[in-house]
């Protein structure tokens, strides 16, 4: 019998075998589900805890691709495409239209988002060339919106603490992981590098100040403390973790998304099950999703 680390309370399960390109957007609702959104797709699936892993009783919503990142919003759900942030319904119905972001070149377009403490949209461009000159946006339900970082190189989760003052951002392209001062204004300052040189990809706070990511190209999770120390690691029967999110009753189960996208041939033979989705529970928690608009 292999032991469990002390902040496990289970083995890794398979929550949804899947074919996702790269599964994002990871978040749990407090009805019962998780959600998680195929950017190429455009598609948003809701899987409830329990429900069939071949996902037959899953819901799903069709939006026009490519949805970079989406949250949950009053009625519905605040999305981000290309370079347009809206509202829609949650059956997926068009409400209005929040901000269209002029990017930095037809090069450019949104990547990962999340809501802040005060219920702003806060979003990153990503450029598809390779570069590390994305900006971090903030958007609010007024439909304004200001650039507050620059420099970024592909930013995949997004956290921070319970009063609104640290942000801590996962950039995969820069294998780094940072925190900053963070302001009611939405202003990031001082943003210092918390973890170097692991590609990690996504990003979740536990309730004892510890950090999971995902390891983007080894098929691992990894969890670090405060101040950037790893305390463990868990290999992922998937070549890629793309999010990771914590959900369930207590908030105490971590869900792992990962995705087939830019993958071999030879990695899908030894690892099938990438694109699928898995959950392990822990002895933690993290922290109820916010919603937008709502501080």
């Amino acid at each position: 019998m292999v032991d469990l680390h002390p902040l496990f309370r289970s083995g890794l399960g398979l929550f949804r075998e899947a074919k996702s390109s790269a599964a994002r957007s990871l978040w749990w609702d407090p009805a019962g589900a998780l959600y998680w959104c195929d950017p190429a797709s455009g598609a948003v699936h809701r899987g409830a805890l329990g429900g069939a892993t071949n996902g037959s009783d899953d819901g799903a919503i069709a939006l026009p691709p490519p949805l970079a990142a989406f949250a949950p919003a009053s009625d519905g759900f605040v999305i981000a495409g290309r370079n347009a942030v809206a509202l829609v319904s949650l059956s997926g119905a068009f409400v209005r239209a929040l901000a269209r972001v002029p990017l930095e070149n037809d090069g450019f377009r949104f990547g990962a988002g999340a809501c802040d403490p005060y219920g702003r949209f806060v979003v990153a461009t990503i450029d598809l060339g390779g570069g590390g000159d994305g900006t971090i946006y903030w958007i609010d339900q007024t439909g304004a919106y200001r650039p507050i970082y620059t420099r970024a190189g592909a930013i995949t989760g997004m956290q921070w603490s319970d009063d609104g003052s640290r942000m801590w951002f996962t950039d995969t392209r820069l294998s780094t992981i940072f925190s900053c001062d963070y302001s009611p204004n939405g202003d990031m300052t001082n943003v210092q590098p918390m973890v170097r040189g692991s590609r990690c990809s996504g990003l979740a706070r536990d309730a004892i100040g510890g950090f999971w990511t995902g390891i983007y190209d080894d098929g691992r999770i990894a969890r670090w403390d405060e101040v950037g120390n790893q305390t463990l690691e868990l290999e992922i029967p998937a070549a890629r973790v793309t999010s990771v999110a914590f959900g369930g009753a207590e908030l105490s189960t971590l869900f792992i998304a990962t995705g087939r996208e830019g993958i071999t041939d030879q990695q899908l033979a030894t690892r099938p099950l990438s694109g699928s989705l898995f959950g392990i529970e822990t002895a933690t928690k993290g922290d109820p999703v916010r919603p937008f608009g709502r501080s």
